[in-house]
Formats: C-alpha cells, sequence, structure tokens
C-alpha cells in the first residue's frame, strides 16, 4: 500500500511539471512573433519582372545580412522568410536569360504593429 502512494505521487508530480512545462513552451512561442514587430519586420515586395530576389541588409541584431538568390513566389508580392529586417535592405532582382541586375532599395521601419513590411519597388525589380 505505501509502495503505491509513492509511485502515484511522482507520476502525479511529473504530469503537473509536463503540463506547466508545455504552457510555458507556448507563452514563450506567442512572445516570439509579438516581439518581432517591435525590432525588424520581415518582408515582402512588389516583383513585376523578375525571376529571381537577393536582399541585403540589416537584421534585428543591427548585423548585415543577406538571403541568397531566390526564386520570385508570386508576380505580384514575393516574400523573404528566415530574417528579421530594419534599416535600409538593398534589394537586387535577375531576369533569366538577361545579364543585367535590377535594384532597389526599401526602408523597413524598426516598429510597426505587424510583423510584415511590404515594400513597393516603384515597377524596379
Amino acid at each position: 500500500m505505501f509502495k503505491s502512494k509513492s509511485i502515484g505521487m511522482p507520476r502525479r508530480l511529473g504530469a503537473a511539471v509536463a503540463t506547466l512545462a508545455l504552457a510555458g513552451t507556448g507563452l514563450f512561442a506567442g512572445a516570439g512573433s509579438a516581439a518581432a514587430g517591435t525590432n525588424g519586420q520581415q518582408l515582402s515586395f512588389s516583383s513585376s519582372f523578375v525571376d529571381k530576389v537577393y536582399a541585403c541588409g540589416n537584421n534585428q541584431n543591427g548585423v548585415r545580412v543577406c538571403s541568397g538568390w531566390r526564386d520570385v513566389s508570386s508576380p505580384n508580392w514575393t516574400d523573404i522568410h528566415g530574417y528579421w529586417w530594419k534599416g535600409a535592405v538593398d534589394i537586387a532582382g535577375l531576369k533569366n536569360g538577361v545579364n543585367y541586375v535590377y535594384g532597389a532599395t526599401c526602408y523597413v521601419p524598426e516598429k510597426q504593429s505587424g510583423d510584415w513590411f511590404f515594400c513597393n519597388t516603384g515597377g524596379k525589380i
């Protein structure tokens, strides 16, 4: 009888700890995207005639990063996932079969209410 109580207590304690750990993980995951809107944005920009794009600029830590060449996902808006940009971001576009690189600069705000900044390149890319 004593053994079953000592076994049951650690199981209940383990379940409680696991529940609290999962709840804590959810809180931290939620804070990540909300905090991102206050220190850099993900970038989406208009592209009208290029097939590949490349972006370079400062991330949320003030470190210059570059995305590498990526295929244009849409004729209207192209998203660069995985970076939190702020300040001047240089965007280059390449049209397949043409040896010319098109360029534009987006000025991404450090803070805004959302996590995405939509940059209109004015038909330059």
